[in-house]
């Protein structure tokens, strides 16, 4: 019996692959344009319109401002130099660095004008829901108030303050909103389907499949997926996942982000501040005093076999005092933005600005998310574990300028740790 491998190389099958492929996909964007023209333009997710628009809007400045005349790069180049001063980074390097954050700028920036259509978009046309208090209870036939969901309320004040979801704008949809729903749903699925197509081209063109899909390299199509791969798809990538960052950031709301934040990470800050300052040793005459005198009273207090370890005792005691002491504060900082939530989203003006805000923090998280990244593929490929220049071409602009930028920030760094590591060993 013939291999599998040897079997699949030998035959002739991948001939129908494009052709199965678009069928399928054909398929899939007419179920979601069905989907969409149920719906209708209001009610279904505009995520991947935005994403098409910025990524179109990105492009067309990277083909008749970017590849010509860019009035951003001579800004951005000195910004370069200075990023690059203590990496001892070329002059070419640096033109290099400032070219990327010329196109990353210009990359942001039609990102933010998607996102600024859409949210004008959200305010003028989509539907909204409000948490609006309910003054009274519906009627009986006998005349008196009740609320039949009472007994899920802990007390009277908990009661008297609950709120009702008041929806407006779901009424049903036009013949136009529901044709445009269609072509909404179509372009998001479109847009999904185009990153599966691009993970599968990445994961035939980079590993031992390629063997077996020797024969898709025989049609022009496969040729052109893998040019639009390696050109395009990356820098796709890196404008959706800061849209995508955005519309996880207006989702949430920068108060309640915050306040989740604190909740979250700030108790496990707390804690670890807590326990850390009484064995820090820092010259601080009130922590210096407290810790003191804890370790004195455990020292009073503690004889015998525990009286060694009386003064860690003491210092355990500080801190236990100090953490408690955080965690209280975290608490209230938390009630505190809790509160301020709510004052949010009964005031249209502050519900906007705390919108804005969280799509401008969840934006740097993703590019930060992005840099990260970037950086585990060069350190990858510095160590020779990972080539990532075969996933792009220096027509990738932002994704090759990436790269770059980590290269010429990380390599140093790297180098400087890999010579430690081998004079330790060498010890």
């Amino acid at each position: 019996m013939m291999p599998l491998y040897t079997l699949l190389t030998a035959s002739d099958w991948t001939e129908y692959v494009p052709i199965v492929g678009a069928v399928v996909c054909g398929v899939i964007v007419l179920i979601a344009f069905c989907v969409g023209l149920k719906k209708g333009a209001r009610r279904v997710s505009w995520g991947g319109l935005v994403w098409a628009v910025a990524a179109c809007a990105f492009f067309l400045v990277h083909a008749f401002v970017l590849v010509q005349n860019d009035p951003l790069k001579a800004v951005m180049t000195p910004v370069a130099e200075m990023l690059l001063a203590t990496a001892g980074a070329s002059t070419a390097a640096a033109a290099k660095v400032g070219a990327f954050l010329s196109a990353f700028t210009w990359a942001l920036g039609c990102a933010a004008v998607a996102l600024i259509l859409c949210g004008v978009c959200t305010l003028l046309f989509r539907p909204k829901t409000k948490l609006v208090k309910m003054h009274s209870d519906e009627i009986d036939e006998e005349g008196a108030e009740y609320d039949d969901e009472y007994e899920e309320y802990d007390d009277y004040e908990q009661f008297e303050s609950r709120k009702a979801v008041r929806r407006s704008g779901y009424g049903t949809p036009s013949l136009l909103g529901r044709l445009l729903g269609g072509l909404i749903c179509a372009v998001n699925t479109a847009m999904v389907l185009a990153v599966i197509i691009a993970a599968t081209v990445f994961l035939i063109d980079c590993t031992s499949l390629k063997g077996v899909f020797a024969g898709l390299y025989n049609q022009q199509m496969m040729n052109d997926l893998v040019w639009l791969t390696a050109n395009y798809a990356l820098d796709l990538a890196m404008i959706g996942i800061v849209i995508a960052f955005v519309f996880k950031g207006q989702k949430e709301g920068f108060v309640h982000s915050i306040a989740s934040l604190i909740g979250s990470f700030g108790m496990l800050i707390a804690v670890g501040v807590a326990f850390y300052l009484p064995f820090s040793g820092l010259p601080i005459p009130f922590l210096t005093e407290f810790v003191d005198r804890c370790v004195s009273l455990s020292v009073t207090a503690f004889s015998g076999t525990l009286a060694d370890f009386a003064p860690i005792i003491g210092q355990i005691m500080a801190g236990a005092i100090f953490c408690l002491v955080f965690v209280l504060l975290i608490l209230l900082i938390k009630w505190l933005f809790r509160k301020l939530e709510e004052t949010v989203e009964d005031i249209a003006v502050l519900h906007i600005i705390d919108g804005v805000l969280a799509a401008v923090l969840f934006a740097v998280i993703g590019i930060v998310v992005i840099a990260l990244i970037w950086a585990v593929w060069y350190a990858l490929s510095h160590y020779g574990l990972f080539n990532a220049e075969v996933l792009f071409t220096d027509n990738s602009t932002l994704s090759a300028g990436m790269y770059t930028t980590m290269k010429e920030i990380l390599s140093p760094m790297l180098s400087g740790l890999a010579d430690m590591i081998k004079g330790m060993l060498t010890f």
